[in-house]
């Protein structure tokens, strides 16, 4: 089966060798590579599954139930696009829908431009090793120079410019302090406020006034009493409301 391309080409770059896309989704059961902008997995599934419904629609068919958009989410496959290179990230408990995926990737690129991630975990890695295609599994760099390649090439947008860090094995993205800093001064939010009409919070306080004329014509305080007065004890001789004079 010739695979549908919906989306720019994944492997396609501009003049400055920088690709237009790099994430895709591709969906087994219809044979189609989904690469429509915003590059985000999710996104992708849900246009892949409003552009059913249009072609339905176009042939007098009712629209797919919930059970059937679950069943094409569930069975889609996520894809991460490099320079030259087609990554594969697998769910260890479906390693046919990635090997049905795979298939259909050979039918646009070569087989050496397909590789899969999840190294780490044993139920990928024996699943491929099983078909002896051990060198198509994709590690992390060792060196430290090609650490700094692959984090200079997971920089990604959504709908705007790459500030995101892509985490190829999980897809999240980050975003550091570095890259918020640069990003807020451009947001509404930063700016300052108008200065108000009626500004109460510079009222004159005139309470140190007071304080400073009542500390200058206060009477000094001597430091002893000129007279003291004694006091005794109080006894009480009165005889006791109950029980015996004398316990």
């Amino acid at each position: 089966m010739q695979v549908e391309l919906i989306g720019p080409h994944p492997l396609k770059a501009d003049k400055q060798g920088a690709q237009p896309v790099h994430i895709g989704t591709v969906f087994p059961e219809f044979g189609v590579l989904y690469t429509q902008p915003p590059g985000v997995h999710a996104w992708q599934r849900q246009g892949f599954i409003d552009l059913l419904n249009t072609r339905r629609a176009t042939q007098s068919l009712p629209a797919l139930t919930p059970e059937d958009e679950e069943r094409i989410c569930t069975n889609s496959v996520d894809t991460i696009f490099e320079p030259d290179l087609i990554l594969i990230r697998p769910d260890p408990e479906r390693m046919d829908l990635a090997f049905a995926a795979d298939e259909l990737l050979q039918t646009l690129v070569s087989k050496r431009q397909i590789t899969f991630l999840s190294l780490s975990d044993p139920r990928v890695r024996e699943s491929i090793k099983y078909r002896g295609e051990a060198w198509r599994l994709s590690s992390i760099p060792k060196t430290r120079e090609g650490r700094e390649q692959l984090l200079e090439k997971s920089r990604v947008g959504i709908q705007g410019r790459p500030i995101y860090y892509y985490n190829r094995l999980t897809g999240t993205r980050w975003l550091t302090n570095q890259r918020l800093t640069t990003v807020a001064p451009s947001t509404m939010a930063t700016q300052p406020e108008p200065r108000p009409e009626s500004t109460p919070q510079l009222a004159i306080r005139c309470q140190g006034w007071l304080m400073n004329e009542l500390a200058a014509v206060a009477a000094d305080i001597s430091s002893s009493a000129s007279t003291s007065v004694r006091f005794k004890p109080k006894l009480c001789i009165s005889a006791a409301a109950k029980g015996p004079m004398r316990p």
